[in-house]
């Protein structure tokens, strides 16, 4: 304290002296501390480029399996011993393991959620809002936050690292895919509540007959009537919102497929891996790879070009958004019958008028007038699937397109739920027989 005369303060030295050899103790443990870090750092880097490179599938699934997790704990032990990694002196090679393990496929609060075989999604808005999609039904899961926004984002790295992918600043949404999940992040200042992460999963498909009637997804005159439509080689639209269920009906719809048709699937991310569920048929499976130049993108236009020089017997794909209807209505329009795609709409009308809207956007010299002739000639049946409030996974209707004139599409309903009154099912085959010029046998 300042004495009145003017006096210099007085000064305990021995307080400072003690302050600065404790700091200077402090900082030399800092430093050590930060050694170790940066040692450890550098092993889950080297590491993480081992386990891309040699074990990527292994590497993908662990986030979501404690299966693979396992044998990924074994691949990252047996490493650092081939390449004799110097560790910590106060852990054993299995604890640094199991450290580096959690690094890189721990994902903190959402792990029981990943392995909770009910959760068809996950949606993180931010670090204090979590929602899952449990059976169908959207639910908020109040005890599950993270530590903060950092904490999240490295959660989200973490998952798209596995993926092969990265998000930042000049980047701030990204899709990915994981053997059997699909994400999309998007980080601040992008997302205003924080980062969100959408994690989709693509569970077994364990849709027997039986179950699809039961859960009422759909009659077993519907299911007859598919069956027909899919061996006849009609054109296929399945329409409805996200979530309703069209992917899994088309994987379930492929199984109709004769066994000596060459198959090729095009998706954006791929999702109906149908080679895993039948392997005996003969299929071959494409995705896009979107990049920031152009020369070195594959869109699902380029794609469906591609397809058309592999001589495929049917053309499946996942999901169209844009532009490439056109490409895709011109390959099933060309000798390529027994399509199958989805899009969304709100219902089967809906769905042809998307498909001209989307087709216009080519920036083609055609009315819309003409285009919607295109798609009426080469669309046969709209499906439309609808998600219903409980959860349940409906086909609302069957419909087939009969024509498109002044600016309308003309239809007739085969099968529906949404009206009390069913054809018979011999009316039904009389129908699909003459339309698609085929014999059936039900």
């Amino acid at each position: 304290m300042m004495k009145e005369n003017g006096a210099r303060p007085y000064i305990d030295w021995q307080n400072v002296r003690e302050f600065m050899i404790n700091d200077q103790n402090k900082s030399e443990e800092e430093q050590d501390e930060q050694i170790d870090q940066n040692h450890k750092k550098k092993i889950i880097n080297m590491v993480r480029t081992y386990l891309t490179e040699n074990h990527r599938t292994t590497f993908g699934q662990a986030i979501m399996s404690q299966e693979a997790k396992e044998e990924l704990f074994d691949h990252i032990y047996y490493y650092l011993i081939s390449e004799n990694v110097p560790l910590f002196e106060n852990l054993s090679l299995r604890e640094f393991v199991h450290i580096v393990v959690d690094e890189l496929a721990g994902l903190g609060p959402l792990e029981p959620l990943m392995k909770n075989d009910h959760i068809m999604e996950i949606m993180v808005n931010g670090p204090n809002e979590v929602y899952v999609d449990e059976n169908g039904q959207l639910k908020l899961i109040p005890d599950i936050k993270f530590e903060s926004e950092e904490h999240l984002q490295l959660i989200a790295r973490k998952i798209l690292n596995a993926a092969r992918a990265t998000v930042s600043l000049s980047k701030p949404t990204v899709d990915a895919r994981l053997p059997e999940s699909r994400i999309q992040v998007t980080i601040p200042p992008v997302a205003r509540n924080g980062t969100t992460i959408t994690i989709r999963k693509f569970p077994p498909l364990n849709l027997t007959e039986e179950r699809m009637v039961a859960s009422g997804m759909m009659t077993w005159d519907m299911l007859d009537l598919l069956k027909v439509l899919i061996q006849g080689g009609a054109n296929m639209v399945i329409c409805g919102s996200t979530g309703a269920g069209k992917t899994t009906l088309i994987k379930r719809l492929a199984e109709y497929i004769p066994e000596d048709a060459r198959i090729l699937t095009i998706e954006d991310t791929e999702e109906m891996r149908l080679k895993n569920l039948y392997p005996q048929k003969h299929i071959v499976s494409m995705e896009c790879r979107l990049t920031d130049k152009e020369e070195t993108t594959i869109d699902m236009g380029k794609l469906l070009k591609s397809a058309l020089r592999q001589r495929p017997d049917r053309i499946l794909v996942g999901e169209v958004r844009g532009p490439e209807a056109f490409i895709m209505l011109e390959a099933l329009n060309t000798g390529h019958s027994g399509g199958l795609t989805s899009l969304h709409a709100n219902n089967a009308k809906d769905a042809v008028k998307r498909l001209v809207q989307m087709t216009l956007r080519a920036g083609l010299q055609l009315s819309s007038e003409i285009i919607g002739q295109i798609v009426s000639d080469t669309i046969d049946i709209v499906i439309f699937q609808q998600r219903l409030p409980n959860g349940k996974r409906v086909i609302r209707e069957i419909v087939e397109v009969l024509g498109y004139k002044d600016g309308k599409a003309s239809f007739s309903r085969f099968l529906s739920t949404l009206s009390r009154k069913y054809p018979t099912m011999n009316s039904v085959v009389t129908i699909v027989e003459h339309k698609m010029g085929i014999l059936v046998s039900i």
